[in-house]
């Protein structure tokens, strides 16, 4: 599949996102639709290219579908086991380049 990048975001410096990334959720990065909040130090393209895989699976579900869904596993069968965290593990590789060319754009 290939992804459009153009209008992907990424936002490294919003304080209550931050806040929520360091102190909630406890990750280096958190995606919502097609925006990537993102920890300032963990920027790297492993990173992003696991991030997009999220991104693909917003897209395939749709807002509201994906988070139901995202959020049953995550209750029913804890971070690790989630199934959308196991396939964004299992298919980062696939968008490593795409991670490539975002990070070097938001270098900074």
């Amino acid at each position: 599949m290939l992804l459009d990048i153009s209008n992907i975001k990424i936002s490294r410096n919003n304080f209550f996102v931050n806040f929520i990334l360091k102190h909630i959720v406890k990750k280096h990065a958190l995606v919502i639709w097609s925006n990537i909040y993102c920890l300032r130090e963990f920027l790297c393209p492993a990173l992003i290219a696991h991030e997009l895989v999220h991104i693909e699976q917003f897209k395939r579900y749709g807002f509201l579908g994906f988070i139901i869904r995202y959020l049953y596993q995550h209750y029913r069968y804890g971070y690790l086991n989630n199934m959308y965290e196991v396939q964004a593990r299992a298919e980062a590789d696939k968008f490593i380049e795409y991670a490539r060319e975002i990070c070097e754009k938001n270098k900074k």
